[in-house]
């Protein structure tokens, strides 16, 4: 009975205590961007969920925590200062104000095409003397009406609407013209044209109209076909048209694989931080791209002072530094969705992937040696799809309780289609960027762009015409933040714990 307890008490011990210290130890970037994210979450909409989420965190040295404290408290008060609650009367507010354009592009909506310039309003006075500083806000024109360029800042006259909490519309009057502010500027007119010159250039060179829209999406960032947009969606698959780590990454492997033969390690690497950096300012700071941008950049610069990057500390510096750059993105759900699926491919990995190990075990070297030819390329087919499909339950198990927050729904063809369809999108921007490299080569670089095209086409017919037997969607309406907060706390913990445990087994 004594050893009984010995036993009970080492293993709580370990799970409550030593793993929890020592995973922080490893990765205290990591924690203070958690604390971080405390700090601003609690300074932009309080909630005393967040005090249950603190122990957890306090597994660290004392000198540590002090900077941990220090942290969350200057996150609160810059959070808070941002957080403004600015509600509108129900009527609409004429008046002037002062518009930055941080984004220019063109939106398809029911009503038709419009242009949608997105930025901030640094000022607005309403006609009846209201004054309003630093708005989100969005202004739509027609594409029939001549757009005003977007390398400006204007004042602009006309009626304020709120959308909802923090968004704002803005509908300038037709009589009155816009007017540039002079020593103003802003990327967003060169964005456009960047993005509208290469998307041009696909839709030349890919004949299949929605194959090289959806290309086009998948470079740029922009999105201006609502079908596909809807179809996506339905599949759960809006992260494969979101700019994020994925293409990062693939971008990445393409300009390393193409300087390799040519440039030293160094100035490889100097010249992908550098085109990546390009590819950053032509996509724009959306959260997504941010933290893309941000994960991938630290880690080029590990290499590069021959410092290995921990995956979880770099995410951490990422996390920071969005929060200081705009405390209010941890309101957008890209930030979220992006954040916590990354977090569950690095975290959860370990964990989804021991409980696939039951069903597709894992053999040693000398088993898979003894193997016929045939058995050991089955056992190749099943080491991939235990690792595709650890992968994907790790990022569903992260992800599945903030979609039913957020929309009360969930397709189950998303766990089927993720399985298959990132890797299918991948082979299509690899041919893309095949044809371009053969580009020396028209007649073979045509009929590379002709093969992607059928390709792309076909993925495309997947996703419109999903099976319908099992086109189902799981319906919940009664998760609270408080519940989502929990189960998230949860899965994360058993995630800490479990990787640090097997971290320190692989050691012994």
């Amino acid at each position: 009975m004594r050893n009984a307890s010995k036993v009970a008490y080492f293993y709580i011990k370990n799970w409550i205590y030593d793993y929890p210290q020592q995973f922080w130890h490893r990765n205290p970037a990591l924690l203070l961007g958690l604390i971080c994210l405390l700090g601003t979450a609690a300074g932009i909409n309080w909630d005393p969920i967040y005090f249950l989420l603190i122990p957890w965190l306090m597994t660290t040295k004392y000198r540590f925590l002090l900077i941990a404290t220090a942290l969350s408290l200057l996150s609160f008060f810059w959070a808070s200062s941002h957080a403004r609650h600015t509600r509108l009367s129900l009527q609409p507010l004429s008046g002037e104000g002062l518009f930055h354009i941080d984004q220019l592009s063109v939106q398809q909506s029911p009503f038709g095409r419009s242009f949608h310039y997105k930025g901030t309003l640094k000022w607005f006075e309403g006609s009846g003397g209201e004054r309003f500083l630093n708005l989100p806000c969005h202004i739509f024109c027609p594409l029939s009406q001549h757009a005003p360029s977007a390398d400006k800042d204007y004042l602009i006259t006309g009626t304020l609407l709120q959308k909802k909490e923090r968004v704002f519309s803005l509908k300038p009057d037709k009589k009155i013209p816009w007017k540039a502010v002079e020593d103003s500027w802003s990327i967003a007119a060169w964005r456009y044209r960047a993005k509208h010159t290469v998307s041009f250039f696909i839709k030349q060179h890919i004949q299949d109209a929605p194959s090289a829209t959806f290309l086009s999406a998948l470079i740029t960032g922009e999105i201006d076909e609502r079908n596909l947009r809807l179809d996506f969606g339905r599949l759960g698959l809006q992260h494969i048209l979101a700019i994020s780590g994925f293409h990062f990454s693939f971008f990445a492997l393409a300009l390393n694989v193409l300087l390799r033969p040519f440039v030293s390690f160094r100035i490889r690497i100097i010249l992908l931080v550098s085109c990546l950096t390009l590819y950053f300012f032509f996509l724009g700071n959306a959260p997504s791209i941010l933290r893309a941008y941000a994960a991938i950049s630290i880690f080029f610069t590990g290499q590069y002072i021959n410092r290995r990057a921990i995956g979880l500390n770099t995410l951490g510096v990422a996390l920071i530094l969005e929060l200081l750059i705009d405390p209010l993105t941890v309101t957008q759900l890209s930030f979220q969705l992006s954040f916590l699926c990354t977090l569950a491919l690095l975290l959860l990995y370990p964990f989804t992937h021991s409980i696939i190990h039951f069903v597709l075990p894992q053999r040693t070297k000398n088993e898979v040696l003894m193997m016929s030819r045939f058995h050991q390329h089955g056992y190749l087919l099943s080491s991939l799809l235990r690792k595709v499909l650890s992968l994907n339950i790790s990022v569903h198990l992260l992800s599945l309780p903030v979609l039913l927050f957020l929309f009360h729904r969930f397709p189950l063809l998303s766990l089927i289609y993720n399985l298959f369809f990132p890797f299918c999108v991948m082979l299509s921007l690899s041919l893309f960027c095949i044809a371009l490299i053969l580009s020396i080569c028209p007649p073979l670089s045509a009929w590379i762009h002709a093969l992607n095209s059928m390709w792309t086409a076909e993925l495309l017919e997947l996703t419109s015409h999903p099976p319908a037997y099992f086109d189902c969607v799981i319906h919940c309406n009664a998760l609270t933040f408080v519940q989502v907060v929990l189960c998230l706390s949860i899965l994360f913990y058993v995630g800490m714990n479990f990787s640090m445990k097997q971290r320190l087994e692989s050691v012994v």
